[in-house]
């Protein structure tokens, strides 16, 4: 999502960048939300809403009208000079608000062989929309799942995860030898679980080898 630009020439004056120093902007439409006090960046006859502020508008309608996928947001400029002569002119914009899925991309391989002794890391990457992260929730989840036909323990009692959840870690003697695991890990807004990625892992773990000496003792003298 790019940042809004908006091109207005009020009726009467044509404004600058100077006049525009003074702009008092105000969203009207149902989604009110005040922009007076958020940095509004002019440059001659354009205005430029930070994307957040925006996405921020037509999220906070949005959430609460489901269905709804856009909004029409009114706005007004107010255009002032140092005689303080004032002219207006409003419109409507509106907004669609479309989200990308998030994509994972592997930090590690996705398939390993090891010996029960063994420690491994299973990482991702994700990329994804920061703007859906709030005061009290950073709009994501990330949940980590394991399977094994033979073993039906969890991916709680199999990984730890790192701070950011975006890597599993294995630790040595964990894992039974001759057994097969897929570890998957699962990336999407928490709004929307539809807008998801998925990567999985798959681990094999070598069979115990079991070292047999055998020692034999000479075959005893016949005695007469």
């Amino acid at each position: 999502m790019t940042d809004l630009q908006m091109v207005q020439g009020a009726p009467t004056l044509a404004p600058t960048a100077q006049l525009l120093r003074r702009l008092l902007q105000k969203n009207t439409g149902h989604a009110s939300l005040n922009l007076q006090n958020f940095l509004l960046t002019a440059n001659a006859e354009e205005i430029t809403i930070p994307r957040d502020v925006v996405y921020a508008a037509a999220n906070e309608y949005i959430s609460r009208n489901l269905g709804i996928s856009s909004i029409d947001l009114e706005f007004s400029v107010t255009v002032t000079d140092v005689n303080g002569e004032t002219a207006t002119a409003s419109g409507t914009l509106k907004l669609s608000l479309t989200l990308e899925p998030p994509i994972l991309t592997l930090k590690s391989k996705d398939n390993f062989s090891i010996h029960k002794g063994q420690s491994i890391d299973l990482s991702v990457t994700a990329d994804y929309c920061p703007l859906v992260a709030t005061a009290f929730d950073s709009g994501v989840l990330i949940q980590w799942a394991a399977s094994c036909a033979e073993d039906s323990r969890t991916a709680d009692q199999l990984l730890n995860l790192s701070s950011d959840q975006t890597t599993a870690s294995v630790r040595p003697y964990t894992l039974t030898p001759g057994y097969k695991y897929i570890v998957s890990v699962t990336f999407r807004y928490s709004a929307n679980a539809s807008l998801s990625d998925t990567k999985s892992f798959t681990i094999n773990v070598a069979t115990d080898q079991v070292k047999i000496r055998f020692q034999f003792a000479p075959y005893p003298e016949p005695t007469s």
